[in-house]
């Protein structure tokens, strides 16, 4: 049994992936409950992205954990009303920098902090592609609000998100397309504890289109599981999603909020 925290539905380029497709490869190869948004928000087709959240959700059941993935565009124009008062539990929020204009300490990242605090859930922001959008870009932001839980997508660039998960106890990260050799690194870096595993699917299969994707997935966790002890692996592919997603003992960070330098300025 796996829990995988970095799923997708939806079209991406010139592919579409239907819920029903990824369910049902996700539990063929031994997952049991996944985070999962839709990749349509990048083309803003908000009508597609609501219809394929709404059929991940029905069809999947108890596996799924939806997570609200949020254009700058949403904010004004009155989908993201629609999509939070549309009957979804939502369990997590969304936003790319690297597709989107975010400005990693601008107004509209706190407007979009203000909501995930609203709906009790936690931030995840795509990390990597251009320094706007890389793990250290986010740290002040982070920083700033203990009371927040941020997840740094795809761990990059590792040393950052290395840098950030040590400075601010309120970072998670997931694996989702890290070089194996970059998990390693965080797993002896003593932070294992707030990791968790992702794989980024379905888009492996659109980057690696002459690979059989059951074999991918599988030789992938095999190969992880051999970075770490038996009991880390437990923790980065079951524990610690339970315990970020469904509130498992989680207790804010505090820190002691004053207007002294950040101590990486010091």
């Amino acid at each position: 049994m796996i829990h995988d925290a970095h799923i997708h539905v939806g079209q991406f380029r010139d592919k579409h992936y239907t819920p029903k497709d990824v369910l049902d490869f996700l539990l063929s190869v031994g997952v049991d409950k996944f985070a999962v948004s839709s990749s349509s928000i990048c083309n803003e087709d908000y009508e597609k992205t609501f219809a394929e959240m709404q059929e991940i959700v029905s069809i999947g059941k108890e596996h799924i954990t939806p997570v609200l993935w949020i254009s700058p565009a949403m904010l004004t124009n009155g989908w993201l009303e629609k999509f939070v008062n549309c009957g979804i539990e939502w369990k997590c929020l969304k936003i790319h920098g690297y597709f989107s204009n975010w400005d990693p300490n601008g107004e509209n990242i706190e407007k979009v902090i203000e909501l995930a605090q609203s709906l009790n859930v936690p931030l995840l922001f795509h990390t990597g592609g251009r320094k706007e959008s890389d793990a250290g870009s986010y740290m002040d932001v982070i920083y700033r609000h203990p009371e927040q839980t941020f997840i740094l997508a795809h761990s990059r660039p590792a040393d950052e998100a290395i840098e950030v998960m040590k400075k601010c106890p309120n970072a998670w990260a997931d694996t989702a397309f890290t070089p194996l050799e970059n998990v390693a690194k965080m797993v002896q870096n003593g932070l294992v504890d707030r990791m968790m595993w992702g794989t980024d699917y379905p888009l492996p299969d659109y980057f690696y289109p002459n690979q059989n994707m059951t074999q991918y997935y599988n030789s992938l966790v095999d190969e992880t599981k051999k970075l770490m002890s038996y009991d880390d692996w437990v923790k980065l592919s079951i524990t610690n999603y339970q315990k970020l997603f469904f509130n498992a003992g989680l207790e804010a960070t505090n820190y002691i909020q004053s207007n002294e330098p950040y101590p990486w300025e010091m």
